[in-house]
C-alpha cells in the first residue's frame, strides 16, 4: 500500500525488508488506526534501517490516506443513501461496485505498466486465471493471487499491487474513471450539478482538494512549473511535489465528477479542438505544441480523468495514419490523395494553385490536407502547392502571386508598383525588387512577363482551363495532336482572343482585358487573359501595352494603327527609360523615328516641354523623316534644353540643377526623387561593356543608388571586363563633373566600414583601394574638396586600416 500511495523509495525499500524478515510492528490498517501518533511512530523507528525521516513520512502519508476515505466515504453516502455504513463487507454479495473486467480496472485506475503489460500479454495466450473482478472475489484473495503468480515476468512487487488495486476497488475505495453500463444508479439525480462553464469546472476539479493541492495543480498546469521549481516554493523535495500531485489527481479521478466533467467535454468539444488546431486535423506533432495552451483547468481534468491527452483525443476523434481528424474520414481517400501529391512533381511544375490541379483534390479537400501530414514531397502554404517544404525563398513565390491577385487583379503591373505593395504587406525586409524579379523568373508558369508594360499572374479566382494552360508554358511538351485539337477549340480562352483582335486589330492591353471579359461572360477572370496573351507565340507586343497578332507584325495599316494608341504619356515614359537603358529600337515594330516625330509635335502641342525635351534628349533628330526646316528645329531645341526631365511617377519635378544629359545625371535625378532606383539602375547594368557609360559610370550609378552592398562593391568593381579598376578610382574619375555628392561617397566608406568585422577579406579589400585611390592626383580632390579629403583620412585609416 505504500508503494501504491507514492511513498518514497526509501520507505518502501524499508517495509519490504522489515516484512521478509517478520519485523513489521503494524500489520494492517486497523491497527495501525487504534495507535497513537508518537507510537506508531516509535514502532515504526524500531526496524532496522528505518530512521525518523522515514517513519514521519510513513505515519503522514496513512494520515492523509485515512482522510480522504473518510471524506469520499462520507460524499458517497450523501449521494447514494443505499450505502449507510462503513462496516460492510466489502466482498458481500449487496456491493454496490459493478464487475469490470481486470484488464479494464488496471487499465483506468494507473496501474504501473510493468503490471499492464504482463497481463495484457497473457490475456492474449493462454488467458488470465481470472478475467473479472467478481471471480476474484469468489475465489478469495490469497487463492486467486496465487493463481497469478504462475505467471510469467510477475512477480511479487506486481502481485502485491494487483492485489491493493482490486481490494481498494470493492471497498469502494479505489477511484475508478470507467463506470460501467452495469452499475445501477438513479441518472435522474446528477452526481454533481450540470457543469455550464469554465469557472463550474474549475469548482468540480477542486472540490475535493486542499488549498496546497489545489496551488500545486496550478503551478503545474497553468504557470507550466517544474516539480523542482514548486519544491522550493513549498520548502519540500521534488519528490513529495510529484506524491501530492499524483494524490491531488487521483481525488479529481472519481467515478461520479467523471461523468460530470466529460458530459462537459461533449457540450465543449468543438471549443476544445480549436483551442488545439484552426483546420479539421491535427498531427501528433501539434498536439504536443499546443496542449500547454489549453485552458489549465481542461489540461488538469484531462490528465486526471485520461491520463494522457492521446487518450482524451481517442475518446473524441478518429485516428487515421497517425493524424487525429475531427471527423471520421474515410482511408482510401487518404491514401488516394496521397499518391496524387507525390505523383506532381513528376507530371506539373510547382509552385501550382491548388485551384488549378486536378479536380480530384479539391473535391476531397479534408483528405488532401491530411495526405500533405504524411509526405514530405509536397507542401501547402497559403493555398499553393511547393515542392517539399515551404523554405523562405518558395513562400516568397506564393506571398508574390497573391499581391499579384489581391491588389493587381492577375496584372499587368510594373515591378516597382509590385514591389512596393509587397514590401508593405509582407514581412520581408531584405527583399529586392531584383529578388521578386528571379522568383517571378524561376516560375514562368505561374508569372507571365508582359514585354515593357510590366508582369501578371496566373488568377486564382477563375482558373485557365488545363489544356490551354499546358499550351501557355513552353517549358510543358504537348503532342502535336493534343495541340490541333485545342487550337481547334472554339470557346477556348486562345481562339476568343484572336478573334478579338483579327475583328479590331492591335488594342491596348486594358481593352483587351475589357472586352474579353464582355464575351467570356464570367468564364474566365480578367487574370486568364494576361496569361494566354503573355505566353502564346500567336500574340506579339506591337508598343508598351498594345498587343496585336503575330500574323500583321509587318502590315502598314496595322503600324498606323499602333500609332494612334502612342499619343499619351503612358507609352512616352516607357519609351524614354528604356532607350536610357539601351534597349534596341527595333524591339517594336512601331517604335523608331516614325513614333518620335508623332510625340514630339505631340507633346509641343500639349504642353508638355518636360517629355518633350526628354524625348529630344534621347532621339536621333537626324534621321527623322522631316523636312529641313523641321529638323533643324528640332535639333535646336535639343541643343538648347535636351535633358532627362521626365520620371516615373514625378511629372513635375525641376531639373533646373541639372545641365547635361548623360546617364548618371539622370540616374542621380532618380535617386533624389526615389522614382526610379532600382529598375533604372538595372536598365543601366543590362548594357554592353563597350558601351559608352560602362565602367566607372556603372559602378559608380550603383553606389549612387544604393544598390551595390558593401561587402559586394569591391567584387563588382573587379568583375567589368579589362577596363575595370578599383571602385574608389572609378568614383575619383567621375569626380570633377561632379557628379557625386560628396555626402554619397561617405556613405559608402561607412557602410563599407560598419560591414567589414564581418565580411572579411574582400570588404578589408575595398577599403584598401579606397585608401590608396586618395593618393591619386585630381584637382577634383586638391581643389575644392581638401577638408573631405581629411575626413576620409581619418574615417578610413584610423578605422579600418589599422585593424586589417
Amino acid at each position: 500500500m505504500a508503494e501504491r500511495l507514492g511513498a518514497s523509495n526509501r520507505v518502501v525499500n524499508g517495509l519490504r525488508r522489515a516484512e521478509m524478515a517478520g519485523e513489521l510492528p503494524v500489520q494492517s490498517l486497523s491497527e495501525w488506526k487504534r495507535l497513537e501518533p508518537h507510537e506508531a511512530i516509535s514502532l515504526f523507528q524500531r526496524m532496522e534501517g528505518f530512521g525518523l525521516k522515514s517513519a514521519l513520512e510513513l505515519n503522514q502519508m496513512l494520515t492523509e490516506y485515512l482522510a480522504d476515505q473518510d471524506e469520499e466515504d462520507g460524499e458517497r453516502r450523501e449521494e447514494e443513501p443505499g450505502i449507510t455504513s462503513g462496516d460492510e463487507e466489502p466482498n458481500s454479495a449487496g456491493s454496490s461496485v459493478a464487475d469490470v473486467e481486470i484488464l479494464k480496472l488496471l487499465q483506468h485506475t494507473g496501474a504501473s505498466a510493468r503490471l499492464e503489460n504482463a497481463l495484457r500479454a497473457t490475456s492474449m495466450h493462454p488467458g488470465l486465471p481470472v478475467s473479472t473482478v467478481y471471480e476474484w472475489r469468489d475465489l478469495g484473495s490469497r487463492r486467486a493471487s496465487c493463481l497469478f503468480r504462475r505467471i510469467p515476468n510477475l512477480g511479487s512487487k506486481s502481485i502485491n499491487e494487483l492485489v491493493d488495486l482490486i481490494e481498494g476497488y470493492l471497498a469502494g475505495n479505489t477511484p475508478f474513471l470507467y463506470v460501467p453500463l452495469t452499475t445501477e444508479q438513479d441518472d435522474s439525480r446528477p452526481a454533481w450539478s450540470e457543469i455550464l462553464s469554465m469557472a463550474q469546472l474549475g469548482d468540480v476539479i477542486f472540490s475535493n482538494t486542499d488549498s496546497r493541492e489545489a496551488r500545486i495543480l496550478e503551478n503545474r498546469f497553468k504557470d507550466n512549473q517544474t516539480l523542482e521549481e514548486i519544491g522550493q516554493k513549498e520548502g519540500v523535495t521534488r519528490e513529495r511535489i510529484r506524491q501530492i500531485e499524483k494524490k491531488a489527481l487521483r481525488k479529481i479521478r472519481h467515478p461520479l465528477k467523471n461523468r460530470n466533467i466529460n458530459k462537459f467535454f461533449d457540450q465543449n468539444r468543438d471549443s476544445i479542438w480549436s483551442s488545439l488546431s484552426d483546420k479539421s486535423y491535427l498531427s501528433r506533432g501539434e498536439v504536443r505544441s499546443f496542449y500547454p495552451k489549453l485552458d489549465y483547468r481542461i489540461a488538469i481534468a484531462i490528465d486526471a480523468v485520461y491520463g494522457s491527452i492521446n487518450e482524451f483525443l481517442g475518446h473524441f476523434a478518429f485516428e487515421v495514419d497517425g493524424v487525429w481528424v475531427k471527423e471520421q474520414i474515410d482511408q482510401k481517400k487518404v491514401d488516394s490523395a496521397k499518391s496524387l501529391l507525390e505523383s506532381l512533381p513528376k507530371n506539373r511544375r510547382l509552385p501550382v494553385p491548388v485551384a488549378l490541379i486536378e479536380q480530384d483534390l479539391e473535391k476531397n479537400k479534408r483528405e488532401l490536407e491530411i495526405a500533405l501530414e504524411k509526405t514530405n514531397r509536397v507542401s501547402l502554404y497559403r493555398n499553393v502547392l511547393l515542392r517539399g517544404p515551404a523554405t523562405k525563398r518558395k513562400r516568397r513565390t506564393v506571398d508574390l502571386w497573391h499581391i499579384f491577385n489581391y491588389y493587381f487583379n492577375g496584372g499587368p503591373a510594373r515591378i516597382i508598383e509590385v514591389w512596393e505593395k509587397y514590401v508593405t504587406h509582407v514581412k520581408d525586409d531584405i527583399c529586392s525588387p531584383r529578388d521578386l524579379l528571379i522568383v517571378m523568373s524561376e516560375s514562368d508558369h505561374i508569372f507571365q512577363k508582359m514585354g515593357n508594360f510590366g508582369w501578371s499572374a496566373v488568377t486564382r479566382e477563375v482558373p485557365i482551363p488545363p489544356e490551354e494552360l499546358v499550351m501557355a508554358a513552353p517549358s510543358l511538351s504537348v503532342l502535336p495532336a493534343a495541340r490541333e485539337k485545342m487550337i481547334g477549340q472554339s470557346g477556348s480562352l486562345r481562339n476568343i482572343l484572336i478573334s478579338l483582335l483579327r475583328r479590331q486589330g492591335p488594342l491596348p492591353y486594358r481593352k483587351i482585358q475589357k472586352a474579353a471579359k464582355n464575351e467570356l461572360k464570367d468564364r474566365y477572370s480578367p487574370g486568364s487573359v494576361a496569361g494566354i496573351l503573355g505566353s502564346n507565340p500567336e500574340f506579339e507586343f506591337f508598343a508598351p501595352g498594345i498587343i496585336g497578332l503575330y500574323e500583321n507584325k509587318n502590315e502598314e495599316t496595322i503600324v498606323d494603327q499602333v500609332k494612334g494608341y502612342l499619343l499619351r504619356i503612358s507609352q512616352v515614359k516607357p519609351y524614354i527609360l528604356d532607350k536610357v537603358g539601351g534597349y534596341p529600337d527595333m524591339q517594336y515594330p512601331a517604335w523608331g523615328a516614325d513614333a518620335e516625330v508623332l510625340w514630339a509635335r505631340w507633346l509641343r502641342d500639349e504642353g508638355r516641354n518636360d517629355y518633350l525635351y526628354s524625348l529630344l534628349n534621347v532621339s536621333e533628330t537626324k534621321e527623322w523623316r522631316v523636312s529641313e526646316s523641321e529638323r533643324n528645329y528640332w535639333e535646336s531645341l535639343k541643343r538648347q534644353y535636351g535633358s532627362i526631365q521626365c520620371l516615373p511617377d514625378v511629372a513635375d519635378s525641376s531639373p533646373a540643377e541639372f545641365d547635361g544629359g548623360d546617364i548618371i545625371k539622370f540616374a542621380k535625378f532618380c535617386w533624389l526623387f526615389k522614382g526610379a532606383n532600382w529598375i533604372s539602375a538595372n536598365r543601366i547594368l543590362g548594357q554592353r561593356i563597350d558601351s559608352v557609360h560602362c565602367g566607372p559610370y556603372m559602378v559608380g550609378l550603383m553606389c549612387q543608388l544604393g544598390v551595390l552592398k558593401a561587402e559586394n562593391q569591391w567584387y563588382t568593381s573587379h568583375t567589368l571586363g579589362e577596363r575595370s579598376y578599383p571602385i574608389m578610382l572609378q568614383l575619383l574619375e567621375a569626380w570633377d563633373s561632379s557628379i557625386f555628392p560628396e555626402e554619397a561617397v561617405l556613405r559608402i566608406c561607412r557602410d563599407a566600414l560598419m560591414a567589414a568585422p564581418s565580411q572579411g577579406w574582400v570588404t578589408g579589400s575595398f577599403a584598401v583601394n579606397l585608401e590608396g585611390a586618395l593618393d591619386i592626383e585630381s584637382n577634383g580632390i586638391r581643389d575644392r574638396e581638401d577638408n573631405y579629403e581629411t575626413d576620409l583620412d581619418e574615417l578610413m585609416l584610423e578605422s579600418v586600416i589599422n585593424d586589417l
